[in-house]
């Protein structure tokens, strides 16, 4: 043992006055045989967490025999290698399978409502909807007449029928003009009303909420 380790194992005795043998000397050459092979390091530690009353089970009155320190010395020497070793990282968070869906489904709504919007003219208005979310994109969906992937809508009916609702709404205030020229797909979805003036818009919204 180094000196460090001496000391230590000196301290620890002296910690203990009850049973202080009466030859340190030979008590410390005894330490010093039976630690063969054990780490100074694990040695120092054991000594001072006997002193601090940290071992499990060890008794507080008198100092730990040669065999119950060289117990606790081993026991420390085997977690010492692992000290050093780099941190594991942190496990990735899994994401559910409805997250994936919904992503698949928003990047098979931006493609269409990119060309859409780079037809007309209108890709930071598309930018602006993408930054602003998803509800903002349904209802620039509907407004520009691109079918929206039911993943997209909430998890529950009534987040559905509202983000539905909004961009129908938006459909109904702006219509694209293949649906203007074909009635039928209006009476398809519920909303009448279009070419029909007569009709209030609160009545043809009504039709969704039924839809």
């Amino acid at each position: 043992m180094e000196v460090k380790a001496i000391t230590e194992i000196t301290k620890m005795v002296h910690a203990f006055p009850q049973q202080l043998a009466k030859d340190i000397r030979g008590l410390l050459l005894t330490y010093d045989q039976a630690t063969t092979g054990i780490p100074d390091q694990a040695i120092i530690e054991a000594a001072q967490r006997f002193i601090a009353g940290l071992v499990s089970d060890q008794n507080r009155t008198f100092a730990p025999s040669v065999a119950e320190f060289c117990a606790e010395a081993r026991r420390i020497s085997e977690l010492l290698p692992y000290r050093d070793m780099p941190a594991l990282p942190k496990p990735k968070q899994e994401r559910s399978y409805r997250e994936d869906e919904r992503a698949k489904a928003r990047m098979r709504l931006k493609f269409p409502l990119f060309q859409v919007a780079q037809a007309k003219g209108e890709l930071a208005k598309l930018a602006k909807a993408n930054a602003e979310g998803v509800e903002a994109m349904i209802i620039l969906a509907g407004e520009w007449g691109v079918p929206v992937p039911e993943e997209l809508y909430g998890s529950n009916d009534d987040e559905w029928l509202s983000a539905r609702n909004r961009s129908w709404a938006e459909i109904e205030r702006n219509p694209p003009k293949f649906m203007r020229k074909n009635p039928e797909i209006l009476e398809s979805l519920g909303l009448r009303g279009f070419d029909r003036p007569d009709i209030p818009i609160s009545r043809s919204m009504a039709n969704l909420g039924r839809a």
